[in-house]
């Protein structure tokens, strides 16, 4: 019993600063549609799970009715993972997996991942995304 208590602790702190983190670098982004993505931009030392608590995030600031997208950085490359938030399906990531620059988009649509790192570009990416209501 004491070394789950410890687990739920260690998890709880943890997830407070990873929100901490959050809140001090992301961007809310509007895109063309009204709609919102969040941003998280890289960083030096980049996370380990570079999306983790970002849902969580957009939840405790309320924006979870105007936030369909998640924009963060890959942790495979330079580049960035585009994805759904709560999986809202007007945002369909197959609309960009013929772009130079996306170098995977799953087949049914909910993530992207981008070689680009210029914020324009992500931004024109979501945009092409978004197929609405």
């Amino acid at each position: 019993m004491k070394m789950v208590g410890e687990d739920l602790i260690s998890f709880v702190r943890g997830m407070k600063e990873r929100l901490g983190f959050i809140a001090k670098h992301s961007e809310i982004w509007e895109m063309t549609s009204g709609q919102k993505a969040l941003f998280l931009p890289r960083t030096n030392p980049l996370p380990d799970e570079t999306s983790m608590g970002m849902g969580r995030y957009v939840e405790d600031i309320g924006l979870e009715e105007e936030v369909v997208a998640l924009v963060y950085p890959d942790r495979r490359g330079e580049g960035y993972g585009l994805s759904r938030f709560n999986d809202d399906r007007r945002m369909e990531f197959t609309r960009v997996g013929d772009e130079v620059d996306v170098h995977f988009a799953h087949k049914k649509g909910f993530i992207a991942k981008t070689s680009s790192a210029d914020t324009d570009r992500l931004k024109v990416l979501l945009n092409q995304s978004w197929i609405g209501a």
